[in-house]
């Protein structure tokens, strides 16, 4: 049986391992697992990041899910270094991208080429992600 993620996180804190991408999707039944939206496990994630690494979190921006709340969170930890990518107006996904550098709104069109080959190579629509993620950040929508 997999170890519950936040003892995970701890185990590699543990080992001084250091990673470029690290990416939460852990949902519960019914939303979010608690767990993971803590400051601790939160902490350690950022602790994790290399210097130059990206933090994602998907999370749900359903009312009951209290997303404002949890992407304030994260922008505290990140010391307001980061992005958000709404992927519907309401109730559905939102990904939360956290840097320890500022996070490169302006840039990210220079994306275009490796969005467009990572789109070659899933069938993933990484430039329409893209694009979006920069008219949201630009905006400054959440």
């Amino acid at each position: 049986m997999p170890a519950p993620g936040e003892e995970v996180a701890a185990e590699r804190l543990a080992t001084g391992a250091r990673y470029d991408l690290i990416m939460v999707d852990a949902f519960a039944d019914h939303g979010p697992a608690r767990a993971l939206l803590g400051e601790d496990f939160l902490r350690c994630c950022r602790t994790l990041l290399a210097g130059n690494g990206v933090f994602t979190m998907n999370l749900w921006n359903r009312p009951a899910d209290d997303f404002p709340t949890h992407r304030a969170a994260l922008a505290k930890l990140f010391g307001g270094q980061v992005l958000t990518l709404l992927l519907a107006n309401a109730n559905s996904n939102a990904i939360v991208f956290g840097f320890h550098e500022p996070p490169p709104a302006g840039n990210l069109m220079e994306l275009k080429p490796a969005a467009r080959e990572l789109s070659r190579r899933t069938g993933v629509d990484f430039l329409r992600w893209l694009r979006q993620l920069y008219w949201q950040s630009i905006r400054g929508c959440c």
